[in-house]
């Protein structure tokens, strides 16, 4: 029995949030956090402190914590790849289908 057969089941969260208009703010807002949480995994891992990667990686303390600890602040691209190789990580991105 396929989805659309069974009356009790309602629309996926992907449509919930294309309906809303939001799809697009929440998959941006998931990636950032899961960028968040694998720099503040490799900083643990390193035992470096955010200062001390800030000063290797080029950037303003302020800068990083904010990134790491509000919703609101991005990191370009570059800045992104200088903190991957204060860590000694390579940054890895892909475009992957969404279909």
């Amino acid at each position: 029995m396929s989805k659309k057969e069974n009356p009790c089941l309602g629309p996926t969260l992907k449509e919930v949030l294309e309906e809303f208009d939001i799809l697009e703010e929440v998959q941006s807002a998931a990636l950032k956090t899961l960028i968040k949480e694998d720099i503040k995994k490799l900083l643990k891992h390193s035992k470096m402190t955010i200062s001390t990667l800030a000063e290797k990686a080029g950037i303003s303390p302020n800068l990083l914590q904010d990134f790491l600890n509000t919703q609101g602040s991005d990191l370009s691209l570059d800045t992104l790849t200088r903190i991957a190789l204060a860590l000694n990580k390579r940054l890895s991105i892909s475009f992957e289908s969404t279909t």
